[in-house]
């Protein structure tokens, strides 16, 4: 737990320091950011496994997002439409059906409805339960992304011939 609170406060300041160029520069450090405080203030409040369940999901699908990022006009087309369909089922299961179904809804039914989380601070439990949701939007806002950036790929003139050949003899004329 400390280690990602380390890692992703690190992250936070290094790219606000050395990555406000980037074109994702907003997104991103409100990424950094909500992560950041989602890890903080599940701890604070002792919600350890919602916090491990949110790391793990993260975790899983970013493990799918960067080998597409390492593979991607580098390697042969079947390998990339493996690789990218890999990532969006990930994304569909993990951060848009299972994140919100299995754990934001359990948050608010266990804290909000059922009353199981008596002694929380409830202004403390509000911000964990507005980041997690603001998370979420994020996720939707991302996944448009990936079929944005899938159908402009689709539809260019190129096509997904701007990869990099296996082989010399694919090059040639």
């Amino acid at each position: 737990y400390i280690f990602k609170l380390s890692y992703h406060l690190y992250e936070l300041v290094y790219t606000l320091i050395f990555q406000r160029s980037r074109s994702d520069f907003p997104e991103y450090m409100l990424h950094h950011l909500m992560t950041w405080s989602l890890i903080f203030f599940s701890y604070s409040l002792n919600m350890l496994p919602l916090g491990c369940i949110v790391m793990l999901i993260h975790d899983a699908t970013d493990l799918v997002v960067t080998l597409f990022k390492l593979t991607i006009d580098v390697t042969h087309i079947s390998i990339q439409f493996t690789i990218y369909s890999s990532m969006l089922v990930s994304w569909v299961y993990f951060r848009l059906w299972f994140f919100p179904v299995h754990v934001i809804w359990h948050l608010h039914w266990e804290c909000y409805e059922d009353n199981i989380c008596q002694n929380v601070n409830y202004s403390m439990l509000n911000m964990l339960f507005a980041f997690i949701c603001g998370l979420f939007l994020l996720h939707l806002f991302w996944f448009f992304l990936m079929v944005q950036g899938l159908f402009r790929r689709v539809t260019s003139k190129t096509g997904f011939k701007n990869s990099v050949s296996l082989t010399n003899s694919e090059n040639k004329p």
